[in-house]
């Protein structure tokens, strides 16, 4: 039988009545605080694991938490975004240097899909019969746009 969970008034977290549970909203709160100054300080994402070991908790009772407590999850959340702005300040340093493109690739598509999506299909509405034939005929193909010579 699931415990019962009541919202604590003070952090807005959910939590049992038992006061034997370990992920109380004050153990969720010192969470929050060591995840955020570890960022602050560290400049990227602590490890879940040692977050959950740091405050006497198992990865499977954080996943629980995240998965029932709306508030405990969205304050998380802010740190995940810190994390995401540190990894975009990393990929933009590396543009500078020849190497990998994936990060960048990546950035462009999330922000920029509708240029840099390989999802994202040309779709012929109208043109000359001619390069509607040739087009169908074609085994492989690049991404390309068909404009006319007027521009």
């Amino acid at each position: 039988m699931p415990k019962q969970l009541t919202v604590n008034k003070e952090t807005g977290f959910l939590e049992s009545a038992n006061s034997s549970v370990t992920f109380d909203a004050s153990k969720k709160t010192h969470f929050l605080r060591i995840a955020l100054k570890y960022v602050q300080e560290e400049k990227k994402i602590p490890s879940l694991l040692s977050l959950c070991q740091s405050i006497g908790i198992s990865l499977r009772t954080f996943e629980r938490h995240i998965g029932a407590d709306p508030a405990f999850k969205d304050r998380f959340r802010e740190v995940l975004l810190i994390g995401q702005d540190i990894l975009t300040e990393v990929m933009f340093d590396r543009a500078k240097t020849p190497g990998g493109f994936m990060d960048r690739a990546m950035w462009l598509r999330r922000h920029f899909p509708e240029y840099w999506n390989p999802d994202h299909k040309i779709q012929i509405s109208s043109g000359p019969p001619a390069s509607k034939k040739l087009l169908e005929n074609i085994d492989e193909y690049i991404e390309a746009e068909i404009v006319d010579e007027k521009g």
